[in-house]
């Protein structure tokens, strides 16, 4: 498949009309807490292109627990981590990656997204989810800070998510807030990153096309 639309494209539209609709004094306050993310450290200690993925096992939100090795043992894994059902740009990509699920299943890979939020929170968002995509809950962020992509909702932003009718220490059980940044990984059988996508800006993920590439380079 080729897409006739990018995410980035997308993602820009999206942006653009979530920040249209908001009064100047907010858009401040998203804006500085965005560039104060983009200037942290998070997101530097991930592992890259050519390192091992991370081992972890974790419970998939349809029941059961399911670890890496297991899922690379069925074939290469596209992983991503998915903030929550909250985040429009989180649901953007899970668009732009169901849309690609047949290429990705014909390339030999499964598609796996792990969450913070508790698994019903997610089971109640993704009614209609395809059964080939594996969706697995990730308490306390724990693996995606075994992965280095954890960080603390700024404070300045809180107030906004309240207002927005954003409750995510309701969503992932626990009143840490801490999410995960974007992070997009293809991993071979043996477990090697052939590909990695780590962004702090949260508007902002891996490319179908680039992860189908990929993909296709490794047959």
């Amino acid at each position: 498949m080729t897409f006739n639309k990018n995410y980035a494209d997308a993602s820009a539209a999206l942006m653009n009309d979530f920040m249209g609709g908001l009064p100047d004094e907010v858009k401040q306050i998203v804006g500085a807490s965005m560039e104060r993310l983009l200037s942290s450290d998070v997101g530097s200690q991930a592992p890259g292109k050519g390192e091992q993925a991370p081992e972890f096992t974790l419970q998939d939100i349809r029941g059961g627990s399911v670890s890496l090795s297991q899922l690379l043992a069925k074939g290469p894994v596209v992983l991503s981590f998915y903030r929550g059902s909250w985040c429009p740009f989180c649901n953007l990509e899970f668009q732009f990656l169901r849309e690609a699920l047949s290429d990705i299943k014909n390339l030999g890979a499964g598609l796996v997204f792990i969450s913070p939020e508790q698994a019903q929170v997610t089971v109640d968002h993704l009614t209609d989810m395809d059964p080939a995509i594996t969706v697995l809950a990730d308490p306390a962020n724990r693996v995606a800070t075994e992965y280095g992509l954890v960080f603390s909702l700024d404070e300045a932003m809180r107030p906004l998510y309240a207002d927005w009718g954003i409750n995510v220490p309701a969503a992932n059980g626990d009143d840490s807030y801490t999410l995960p940044i974007p992070a997009s990984y293809v991993i071979a059988t043996d477990g090697s990153i052939k590909a990695a996508y780590v962004e702090k800006n949260y508007t902002l993920r891996m490319e179908p096309e680039e992860i189908l590439d990929t993909l296709r380079s490794m047959i």
